[in-house]
């Protein structure tokens, strides 16, 4: 009884580490084009094989690249490490579909629309397993720069928190990946029409790359962002925003200042915000949000939903949009 009560003990320690920052883990490669099909379509076919010691062959990838997608899957929140408790209080995992994995999986399954990219991209932020997106996305507010200024300032983020700091090759490796999921090489190079090893993040036009001086530009404005991204986007970070019912006021002062709030996720500035959630007031029914001011302060009127609420909806409008909808 003492020696299990210590194991558990031991493994509550080590899940409570786990839950930091981690930096890593996708064995250096972006994500490419089909992977997360593959793994999802795996994960929701055949739940066990991710256990399996051949899921590489599964997969029809390497083994690294197999561990890869599976690292991509539970960073982006399409799956979840859920733990059992078996007879005598052993613990065990298992690599299970998210509501929002069954989601995407139901609407996009080859992750086509460019609002699942989106919600990938917001949910990646979010992510204790994504720790380069976490500082440079929230922390990093140079808009054109050199890889080794970004790197210098992640390292020094790090040195004045309280997170473990991992080794510099890993981090640098970290932000090599970061970089190369979604800048755009400014000229293009030549690309061969069967090549699937682009990321598909670099078509949210975040980025860009000018290899003639080194430098790379993130683009502030609004981009091409549905509506829906912007409820998604304050649901996911907001409590009052996705709990309850009626609707719910928040500042745009709010959003900027919020880490993983709308402004840095999705790479804005408070003006860009602004026109941002001027278009989706004309874009999404008038109940769901709106501009309002109150006291001399620009606020969002916004209707209580889930995050997962907004992406169904968004499906859902796709549907009905679609030229060969009845």
């Amino acid at each position: 009884c003492v020696k299990r009560s210590v194991l558990l003990a031991n493994y509550f320690l080590k899940l409570t580490k786990e839950l930091s920052m981690k930096f890593g883990g996708h064995e250096t490669f972006p994500i490419r084009e089909g992977w997360l099909h593959k793994g999802l379509k795996l994960l929701i076919e055949n739940p066990g094989m991710f256990s399996d010691k051949y899921v590489a062959d599964f997969l029809g990838v390497g083994r690294n690249m197999a561990k890869s997608i599976r690292h991509w899957l539970l960073a982006t929140n399409l799956a979840s490490i859920e733990f059992h408790k078996g007879d005598r209080e052993i613990i065990s995992s298992k690599l299970e579909p998210t509501d929002f994995g069954r989601l995407v999986w139901d609407k996009d399954p080859y992750f086509l629309e460019i609002v699942t990219w989106w919600a990938l991209h917001i949910n990646l932020v979010k992510s204790q397993l994504a720790g380069s997106w976490q500082l440079f996305f929230n922390y990093f507010s140079l808009n054109r720069f050199e890889k080794s200024v970004c790197f210098e300032a992640q390292q020094r983020h790090l040195e004045m928190s309280s997170q473990r700091m991992p080794s510099l090759k890993t981090l640098e490796r970290d932000l090599n990946c970061l970089l190369a999921s979604y800048s755009i090489q400014i000229p293009p190079k030549s690309q061969d029409p069967e090549d699937a090893s682009n990321c598909p993040f670099q078509e949210l036009g975040l980025m860009r790359y000018f290899k003639s001086s080194g430098y790379y530009e993130i683009d502030r404005g609004v981009k091409n962002i549905p509506a829906h991204i912007l409820g998604y986007a304050l649901s996911i970070n907001f409590e009052e925003v996705r709990t309850g019912e009626g609707v719910v006021d928040v500042s745009f002062q709010k959003m900027t200042q919020l880490a993983s709030g709308p402004v840095g996720v999705l790479a804005l500035t408070s003006e860009s915000l602004f026109e941002l959630a001027q278009r989706a007031e004309n874009e999404l029914p008038s109940q769901d949000l709106c501009l309002v001011g109150l006291a001399g302060e620009r606020m969002v009127r916004v209707q209580k939903k889930s995050p997962i609420q907004w992406i169904e909806e968004c499906y859902q409008k796709i549907i009905e949009s679609a030229p060969y909808a009845s």
